[in-house]
């Protein structure tokens, strides 16, 4: 595949990120489909006003805990070959 090349007004700091091309293509196809996508950035405008963190997210119960109340009770014919 094709290299993507850095625009000289983008930070030195700034990283294409995994996948790339393909991510942009599927944007872009999104947008040629969707009108409602069209009419979120109008042809030709640029929008920068997007809101993002980097921060790790929280995520809750991230342990699994297995107890025996859990199982559920089957029927006493269901494992059995008739």
């Amino acid at each position: 595949g094709e290299e993507p090349k850095m625009l000289p007004e983008f930070p030195e700091s700034a990283q294409f990120s995994d996948e790339f091309g393909f991510r942009t293509i599927a944007a872009a196809r999104t947008y040629k489909i969707r009108p409602q996508a069209q009419s979120h950035i109008p042809l030709g405008t640029v929008r920068s006003d997007f809101t993002y963190s980097l921060e790790r997210k929280r995520v809750l119960n991230s342990q699994r805990v297995v107890r025996t109340e859990d199982n559920v009770k089957q029927h006493e014919h269901t494992h059995k070959v008739l």
